[in-house]
């Protein structure tokens, strides 16, 4: 079990994103809510096929520069909402749970 302020919300599906206003509406047993978020993890599988998914030329040192950067704002985020709970999912909810303010 994850400690507090840390939440798995089973049973939820994300019925849509509203990248303005940084929400994501859920539903959950007939019940509808919202979750304000600061940044958002979509980790709805990958077909693992870089460098195309990664923006440059497809060097290594691009690809690592532009991680690092997607890892240092989110590192700065107060929430962040993980959509997907596979491989990919689990491996940024670990990396983020590395950093004690989350």
């Amino acid at each position: 079990m994850l400690p507090c302020p840390h939440e798995i919300l089973s049973s939820t599906v994300a019925t849509s994103i509203d990248p303005s206003t940084r929400t994501i509406h859920l539903e959950s047993n007939g019940e509808r809510s919202e979750l304000e978020y600061q940044g958002l993890v979509l980790a709805m599988g990958t077909k693992l096929s870089p460098p195309g998914t990664i923006p440059g030329n497809g060097t290594k040192r691009e690809g690592i520069e532009y991680l690092r950067g997607l890892q240092e704002r989110l590192r700065r985020a107060k929430r962040v909402v993980i959509l997907g709970g596979g491989a990919i999912g689990v491996r940024e909810l670990l990396f983020l749970l590395d950093f004690s303010h989350f």
